[in-house]
């Protein structure tokens, strides 16, 4: 009699977990692109001008371009994830 948990059950990918990753890709690219017109374009957008207290610590750190780059970063993290989440919710 086996008592451990399945773990194909645990790591299993939903519609939930592809709904989030897809968030993650939009507000990834979305920033990125925000932060980039408010740097070279002059963008005035109120409220958005402002950055956050992570986005400020990396701004510091390693200036507009290394912003922008992480940002990205987070998108195609983020699509990556959910390309996988889909594949792998369709093939059940």
């Amino acid at each position: 009699m086996s008592t451990s948990p399945k773990r194909h059950d645990e790591d299993a990918s939903t519609w939930t977990t592809v709904v989030w990753t897809t968030l993650l890709t939009l507000v990834g690219f979305g920033f990125a692109i925000l932060r980039y017109l408010q740097f070279y374009h002059d963008l005035d957008l109120g409220s958005f001008n402002r950055l956050s207290r992570v986005e400020n610590f990396i701004y510091r750190a390693t200036g507009q371009w290394g912003l922008i780059a992480i940002l990205l970063l987070m998108g195609f993290v983020g699509l990556f994830n959910a390309i996988i989440a889909v594949r792998e919710v369709r093939r059940r």
